[in-house]
């Protein structure tokens, strides 16, 4: 072909695509036309024989798509600290037995009295542990900064010396009067199969575990958490004497709900432990108020001594 033919042939072609276009967009003499959207790329800027990357066209303002080419830092989750258990709160005694019978709340408390010498110790659930048999040890409570004879609770984990069939009377933590002849308010008492909160001896109000299922789960061998409460002044309906045992198979609980009740003492002069328990006890604790559930369920599963649990 003439290249003067050529020449006239390919304005030709280019006007050819330029109607396609025109039939296609709607868009007369090759205009173009802007599209939307984030991904899109301006053809001006657009150098065909430049390899560098093309450039975009800034986003809109509202657009909240994610920028997959310029990724934000995480700002992640705030940090938190560890959760302080709930059964911190309260606490007017703790005696942890770590070879010695002082208790660290209140700080440095020695027994006020003593019958029957010293406890032996050992290996505990938390530290050391101490070995009762017939000794009773008394911790003043004149002013009522340990024990509260109208509301409180509290907690010791012990492993017995005895299977529970027809035992004797065994006390492990008993408020008591001046005369040390009465209780200044409920005490935890084992006796036969009975594991009681008692008030007044032989006598009600009472809060017994079942007998079948305590000796079910009863352990010479293993730690268990015995927790008491009362509240005094509970009307009808409501727990004024509860007590939960946590056995290694199983959780134990009975309460009394027969109204409000009288301590067999006017006064609580004395926090006394042991008596005839025969028992080795660890952790000895004593609240101001009422133990909930959660409370008693955290303790049982606790990992840590009171001091490291609840700095």
């Amino acid at each position: 072909m003439d290249v003067r033919k050529k020449a006239l042939f390919l304005p030709c072609v280019v006007m050819s695509a330029g109607l396609a276009c025109n039939g296609i967009t709607g868009v007369g003499d090759l205009q173009l036309v802007e599209c939307a959207g984030p991904s899109c790329v301006d053809p001006a800027s657009t150098n065909t024989f430049d390899s560098g990357p093309p450039i975009e066209r800034p986003r809109d303002a509202g657009n909240t798509t994610p920028d997959v080419d310029n990724p934000q830092p995480d700002a992640g989750l705030p940090e938190t600290g560890p959760t302080t258990p709930t059964y911190c709160a309260g606490v007017t005694f703790y005696l942890p037995y770590d070879n010695n019978t002082t208790a660290t709340i209140p700080a440095a408390t020695a027994p006020a009295a003593i019958q029957n010498g010293n406890p032996s110790f050992e290996a505990g659930k938390f530290g050391q542990a101490a070995r009762f048999t017939d000794q009773l040890h008394y911790y003043a409570n004149a002013t009522n900064n340990i024990l509260n004879p109208a509301v409180g609770s509290f907690a010791v984990w012990f492993k017995p010396l005895f299977n529970l069939t027809n035992e004797p009377r065994r006390y492990f933590l008993r408020p008591r009067n001046n005369n040390n002849n009465a209780n200044g308010g409920p005490a935890l008492t084992i006796q036969n199969e009975r594991v009681m909160m008692q008030v007044v001896d032989d006598g009600s109000p009472t809060a017994t575990l079942d007998p079948t299922q305590t000796q079910a789960a009863w352990s010479t061998t293993a730690y268990m958490l015995m927790i008491g409460t009362w509240n005094r002044t509970a009307p009808a309906g409501t727990p004024s004497l509860s007590i939960t045992l946590y056995t290694p198979t199983q959780k134990l609980e009975a309460s009394y709900t027969l109204g409000p009740w009288n301590p067999e003492a006017n006064n609580a002069a004395y926090f006394r432990i042991g008596n005839n328990a025969a028992a080795v006890f660890d952790e000895v604790t004593v609240w101001n108020r009422v133990l909930s559930k959660t409370d008693m369920d955290q303790l049982a599963a606790a990992t840590k001594a009171y001091p490291d649990a609840c700095p």
